[in-house]
């Protein structure tokens, strides 16, 4: 596992080879074609942008199911969005010369998915050429395959110019492979202007009917048969290949499969010329004859994934597909397509739900490993079905909030999932970890915003300690600034109510004098209050007292309001009957003499003031 503060290590292990068996090599050797080899390394930065791309297209595409319209162009539609994402995925990787990757195969398979699949059914001319894209895209794939460019001016005399030439012929790429010809050294000759000829007068399914596009098929294959029996390319053995393939002989086909990448590719190239109106029914039957021979292998997870789709097997494909990449992408997403068209289930493939649900948790797990992708895991983790709100609310919990902004967001996403549970909890852990660290200010802060009255009660009651031990009270500022949050706990109300009482006492001790009656008044109104409240900790009691002694002892203040000395006096007797071991007696001396001393002084300020103020004081 990767050090703290950095994402976990994923695991991509293993390898997919697609391999063919070239018939002039014999039967047991084969060459591989494509390798892809994924070995353990970090989630790098293309790829985070890519999960963090592709979950906006997740929510973009349930929001759109809320809509109404046709469900099936929506799959379509998300369904090129997530492909779009996989090829800027692989042509990113791509340009940094990173090896083939795993995505590269989940953007072949998605692609032949949502031919087969996930699109409207297409017509049958149509599907051919579709599928020729599909082969064509792949084959051009750079884990292997070479580019069947041209190069200007080349003489042909390269035996791979002629290689490529066939296999552009045998993909449909008709363009490219006339291009070929025209740079060709003798591109100008005869046989060559005929071959190009041949080539862009092929029959292409457009606006056609059926019948009548068949009909222009048959004439143009037909056309080209009897330039071969004809012997018209003799002193040309490359074109009369070529033309032997696009009349469709199965022999030559047979002689040519070496230039095909893999067995699906051929089995593409043979539909093409052989069957153009294929249907989608029809592509199981040909997969299976061209396996028979033997002649490819087919043994790799590339090649089960391609055969179950075109033999319509979604039960054995969704199989594979949650083992394709490690991350669970795949399965994630292309399983929910299949799932919102109801695919797998007109295909009777068992516990539908279940499986979506075990895919898409298991990828939003996988991104919760990954620090940096905390926020998309807990969003696909939303989508999973209520009865993993608990896995949900513990998920959140578990984030790693290294900074209390980090803390913040967390609970914010919290809020935003309909979790205050979780969001609350998460207040609840960062106030002990705060008090852990002896940051009592924050662990306040934390601890009101988490509401739990036990922790609350317990942080104002180490702050009441700390401020015997220190005679400052750290956190004023902010018990100045409570509202109603100080009604979650009893210790809380005492601890902002006493800041306030010192907050007055000092306001009097430092401007002492007629004009400061009001603030001298509230001040004993507040410690008569916090005394009789009975909210005081046990051990903050003789504090209390203490405070009395002080205010009634400053020869500063003005001398208080008889009554409220009297309230005073009476609630300190009260305190001493309910806590007799607490108070010492010097103390009680103290306190007794402090409230004489007061009463007297407030006796002689009354006879001194004017008769007509008397009643007002």
């Amino acid at each position: 596992m990767a050090t703290q503060g950095a994402a976990p290590l994923v695991a991509l292990a293993g390898a997919l080879d697609v391999v063919v068996t070239s018939p002039n090599e014999g039967s047991e050797r084969s060459r591989p074609i494509h390798t892809l080899s994924f070995v353990s390394s970090r989630i790098d930065g293309p790829l985070r942008m890519f999960i963090a791309h592709t979950a906006g297209v997740y929510i973009a595409f349930k929001t759109s199911l809320e809509e109404k319209g046709d469900k099936r162009q929506l799959i379509s539609r998300f369904s090129k969005l997530y492909r779009s994402a996989l090829a800027q995925l692989n042509e990113s990787r791509a340009s940094e010369g990173a090896p083939p990757h795993v995505f590269r195969a989940v953007e072949s398979v998605w692609h032949l998915c949502e031919i087969l699949i996930l699109d409207p059914q297409p017509a049958p001319g149509v599907l051919i050429q579709q599928l020729q894209q599909w082969a064509a895209a792949w084959s051009s794939s750079p884990a292997g395959k070479r580019s069947p460019k041209a190069v200007p001016g080349d003489d042909g005399n390269d035996e791979s110019f002629w290689d490529n030439f066939t296999t552009l012929v045998m993909l449909g790429q008709i363009e490219d492979a006339c291009s070929m010809l025209r740079s060709h050294g003798s591109g100008d000759t005869e046989d060559f202007v005929l071959m190009t000829q041949i080539l862009l007068s092929m029959p292409l399914f457009g606006q056609d009917v059926y019948m009548e596009f068949l009909t222009k098929w048959n004439e143009w294959q037909e056309t080209v048969r009897q330039l071969v029996q004809g012997e018209r390319f003799q002193d040309e053995p490359r074109f009369y290949s070529v033309c032997r393939l696009l009349y469709g002989s199965p022999q030559e086909f047979d002689r040519r499969k070496d230039l095909c990448d893999s067995w699906f590719q051929f089995v593409v190239t043979k539909a093409a010329y052989s069957q153009p109106l294929l249907k989608v029914a029809d592509l199981a039957k040909l997969a299976d004859e061209v396996l028979a021979s033997k002649d490819f292998f087919s043994g790799d997870s590339l090649s089960q994934l391609v055969l179950s789709l075109l033999h319509g097997d979604l039960q054995a494909f969704t199989r594979l597909l949650a083992n394709l990449d490690d991350l669970w992408w795949t399965g994630a997403h292309l399983v929910d397509l299949l799932r919102e068209g109801g695919d797998l289930q007109s295909r009777n493939v068992p516990h539908v739900e279940a499986l979506h649900e075990q895919l898409l948790r298991d990828y939003a797990l996988c991104l919760l490993s990954q620090r940096p992708l905390w926020q998309t895991g807990l969003m696909y983790l939303h989508h999973c079905k209520p009865e993993n709100r608990p896995m949900l609310i513990q998920a959140v919990i578990s984030v790693h909030c290294s900074t209390q902004q980090k803390a913040l967001k967390v609970a914010a996403v919290a809020e935003n999932l309909g979790l205050p549970e979780a969001t609350f909890a998460i207040y609840r852990m960062q106030s002990v970890k705060w008090l852990k660290k002896n940051k009592l200010d924050s662990a306040l802060v934390w601890a009101i915003r988490s509401k739990n009255s036990p922790l609350v009660s317990r942080v104002a009651e180490m702050l009441l300690e700390d401020y015997l031990r220190s005679g400052t009270l750290i956190c004023a500022d902010q018990l100045r600034g409570l509202g109603q949050e100080m009604l979650v706990s009893e210790r809380l109300m005492f601890l902002a109510k006493y800041a306030e009482f010192l907050r007055l006492r000092d306001e009097c001790c430092n401007n002492a004098g007629p004009d400061n009656l009001e603030g001298a008044a509230r001040a004993a109104e507040l410690l008569l209050f916090l005394v009789n409240s009975e909210w005081s900790p046990r051990f903050f009691v003789v504090r209390l007292l203490e405070d009395a002694v002080q205010l009634l002892g400053d020869d500063n203040l003005v001398p208080q309001n008889i009554a409220y000395l009297q309230r005073l006096m009476a609630c300190l007797q009260s305190t001493v009957k309910r806590r007799p071991g607490e108070l010492k007696k010097d103390l009680l001396d103290k306190l007794n003499f402090a409230c004489a001393k007061r009463t007297a002084q407030s006796l002689l300020y009354l006879m001194q003031i004017p008769n007509e103020n008397i009643m007002q004081t």
